[in-house]
């Protein structure tokens, strides 16, 4: 039996806990899916942006890997390209999700920042497809990614009238989530 080299073996151990978490992200996407199929259409939706959320950002870390070279036989350019082109499309079910619970946010705000993430993501994507140059966008997906962020947290945290039951759920969550993305 062909043992991996210890560099090889090294890059694995070290991708444990991003793989562990990735594939916990992956089953949660699998279960949101799942209770957001058998849910009416418009109760899914909301379910269904967040296991699309939660699939792509697994897929994505997956892809970033250092051992995913080596467990799925592909180059390292074609992975670099696999996890620009998730990275572009991770914050549209996101923000569909937080559009859904939050609202549409002050004069469509919200909606406006996930309409030009399509259209952001209509652009680079075949551009760096086409061109094989992985991140040629990533300066201005930054600026939009914290604008989606900034308008997000600000809808999250302002004081409203009639705020949801579980609104504290969701800052913490926010929180959470904004710390390893």
């Amino acid at each position: 039996m062909d043992s991996l080299p210890p560099a090889a073996l090294a890059a694995l151990r070290d991708d444990l806990v991003p793989a562990a978490v990735a594939f916990i992200l992956l089953g949660l996407a699998l279960a949101a899916g799942l209770i957001a199929a058998l849910r009416r259409r418009t109760e899914g939706a909301t379910l269904g942006a967040f296991a699309a959320f939660c699939a792509l950002y697994a897929l994505r870390a997956l892809g970033d890997t250092n051992g995913a070279e080596i467990l799925f036989g592909v180059s390292a350019a074609e992975l670099d390209l696999f996890t620009s082109v998730l990275t572009y499309l991770v914050p549209i079910p996101a923000l569909l999700f937080f559009t859904a619970v939050l609202g549409r946010g002050w004069r469509s705000s919200l909606v406006r920042i996930w309409q030009i993430s399509i259209v952001f993501a209509v652009v680079a994507i075949p551009f760096e497809i086409l061109t094989r140059s992985p991140e040629a966008f990533a300066l201005p997906y930054r600026v939009l990614t914290l604008a989606g962020v900034a308008v997000s947290v600000l809808h999250l945290f302002l004081p409203r009238l009639a705020p949801p039951a579980d609104l504290w759920l969701l800052r913490a969550s926010f929180l959470l989530l904004s710390t390893f993305v």
